[in-house]
């Protein structure tokens, strides 16, 4: 078995999808269904492939496979600015909370019809 700096990027990436699912339990982290079926299978084909790479010593790796990490990174990234969203929306008060904060300070139109 041969570990090189790809096989542990991939691994990485896997295990960062690997985070989305253990996030997904937490209150302030909700995913559909289908996202949960998409990054556990995600998770589980990186690392299996990681493993799968690592007995294979003459595999010629794309340049762009450092860009691996980034697609759960941005996923991490828009869990996350949702959860602060949401939390934000919380502390308003109800005429003002709506499915999404206002960030100009309007009235939402249910509120406005009250």
């Amino acid at each position: 078995m041969h570990w090189a700096m790809d096989e542990y990027l991939v691994l990485a990436t896997g295990m960062l999808f690997a985070v989305i699912l253990v996030a997904s339990v937490s209150p302030s982290v909700s995913l559909s269904r289908a996202s949960y079926v998409m990054f556990g299978f995600g998770a589980g084909v990186f690392i299996g492939a990681s493993f799968a790479l690592a007995w294979v010593a003459t595999v010629q790796y794309p340049p762009v496979m450092w860009v691996l990490p980034v697609v759960p990174l941005l996923v991490i990234g828009a869990l996350v600015r949702d959860a602060v969203v949401a939390r934000r929306s919380e502390s308003l008060p109800p005429e003002r909370a709506t499915a999404v904060a206002r960030p100009d300070g309007r009235q939402s139109l249910a509120a406005s019809t009250q």
